[in-house]
């Protein structure tokens, strides 16, 4: 890229442009500058330098091409994860699905141009292009910062208020979030470069020189773009993910606590409930002594023979009804041992559910929250450079310049193995993608099938067991 004194020719975010030509500025006053010379003849910069080095160009040209390679490869994996992956089809993987999306499309029809543009420094598919390519990079750039908002809003109310997010959060909430935000971004995108706003005297850019491909741009316009689209949410995500993850860790230390006293009292009132059974079926045989001791009559003669046979049958029914009254208590006693078990298992089903939903938001937060950080290290040095180029009065380096704008190239194509390093269902969703038909992997789905198979089992005999057991109590 030319560099230029006083310049209001920059790159827009995402933006690989390399000037090739004489650059005569002429401030007109206003803060604006425009270009000028004749671009097809004359060279300098990094074309002089370095453009007829045929050796540094296919290095060059290979480190870019694997750039591109790996951003391709890469986000078309995880497009192709989350959509054959059941498990990992959730709201806030439908983000970085259009994350992935948006730097499949960024590695696809704009990075090649980039790299063209940079190797070979002129740009030979004409001016009405060269907009149309400026603009779709503008689009995909913002898509992305957008997206990242909006996945830091998706985790903090996820972590904030849980019930609220599940009721409301629906994956066709999803889908027309991301709807407008890529409605947005197109209208941003192109916009301001098709009708001219962008430049300082309001005329479409590039039509004078169709052999280069230039990004003419006022003040008004790099402040809004640097300021408006990356800096202002970038803070805000910053915010917002150190807020999630105070709340994420105070709320697992809450988790840990509640599971300890609610097992203790839980053991206790099951225990208590056990001995106030056994408490009253003593009772109940002590009241049962007494009736029938002061039941019996201290008579004589045929008056004593009368009430000894009434007494008989009393002795028979009120035997019977112990009989009956014992069996009632064996049953409420076996019932009670049938709740306390079912109590236990659901609560430790319900324990290991929190304990998994509670890794699980924190596994999600720590994941996105590294890929938020790998975009801003990519992309902050090259925001400092597009905001500072209209104030500077000397040109910036070249190389820099363009090194600055390949790091964040480079963004896209690491978010799959930041996915794969902090998420084992992605990592386990990439091997089953990679290695469907693979020896090792078959074995482990073997495995996993078998383990499976094995916890149903032990589950369907025990329940049975307490279902035989209940219906037993039952009929008793």
């Amino acid at each position: 890229m030319g560099t230029y004194s006083g310049f209001e020719l920059a790159t827009p975010p995402a933006i690989s442009i390399l000037t090739v030509g004489v650059i005569d500025d002429q401030d007109d006053g206003s803060g604006s500058s425009r270009v000028y010379g004749n671009l097809s003849t004359n060279v300098s910069g990094w074309n002089a330098t370095h453009g007829r080095n045929l050796p540094k160009m296919v290095v060059v040209g290979i480190i870019l091409g694997l750039v591109i390679l790996l951003t391709i490869c890469g986000n078309l994996l995880v497009c192709v994860t989350i959509a054959t992956n059941k498990k990992l089809q959730n709201c806030t993987n439908y983000f970085v699905l259009s994350l992935a999306i948006t730097d499949l499309l960024l590695g696809s029809v704009v990075l090649p141009f980039s790299a063209v543009n940079t190797i070979s420094e002129t740009w030979p598919l004409g001016a009405i292009f060269c907009n149309v390519y400026t603009s779709n990079d503008v689009m995909l750039c913002t898509v992305s910062i957008l997206t990242l908002f909006a996945i830091s809003l998706d985790r903090y109310f996820a972590v904030t208020t849980p019930l609220r997010y599940q009721q409301r959060m629906t994956g066709r909430v999803v889908w027309q979030v991301m709807a407008g935000i890529w409605v947005f971004s197109f209208l941003m995108a192109f916009l301001p470069i098709h009708l001219g706003w962008n430049t300082p005297d309001g005329s479409v850019m590039n039509h004078r020189h169709p052999t280069s491909c230039l990004f003419e741009l006022n003040k008004p316009y790099v402040l809004l773009v640097s300021l408006g689209t990356y800096f202002t949410p970038l803070f805000v995500m910053c915010g917002v993910y150190l807020k999630v993850l105070r709340i994420t860790q105070h709320q697992v230390k809450e988790i840990n606590k509640i599971q300890k006293l609610a097992g203790g009292a839980s053991t206790a009132m099951l225990n208590n409930s056990s001995c106030c059974g056994e408490d009253g079926n003593s009772s109940d045989g002590q009241n049962g002594r007494h009736f029938i001791s002061r039941s019996l009559p201290n008579s004589s003669g045929t008056e004593h023979h009368h009430h000894h046979h009434h007494h008989h049958h009393q002795q028979q029914h009120q035997q019977q009804q112990q009989q009956q009254h014992k069996n009632s208590i064996d049953h409420a006693a076996g019932h009670g041992r049938f709740i306390h078990h079912e109590h236990q298992h659901l609560h430790v089903r319900e324990r290991r559910h929190r304990e998994h939903r509670g890794a699980s938001d924190t596994k999600a937060t720590v994941t996105l929250a590294s890929v938020v950080l790998a975009f801003a290290i990519c992309w902050v040095p090259y925001f400092v450079l597009f905001t500072a180029k209209p104030f500077l009065r000397s040109p910036i380096n070249v190389h820099l310049d363009l090194f600055c704008l390949w790091l964040g190239y480079v963004n896209s194509s690491i978010n799959p193995f930041l996915y794969a390093f902090y998420n084992s269902a992605f990592r386990e969703g990439f091997v089953n993608v990679l290695c469907r038909r693979c020896p090792y992997n078959r074995r482990r789905r073997r495995e996993k099938q078998a383990l499976a198979f094995r916890t149903y089992r032990n589950q369907r005999r025990g329940s049975s067991s307490d279902t035989s057991e209940m219906s037993v109590f039952r009929q008793t």
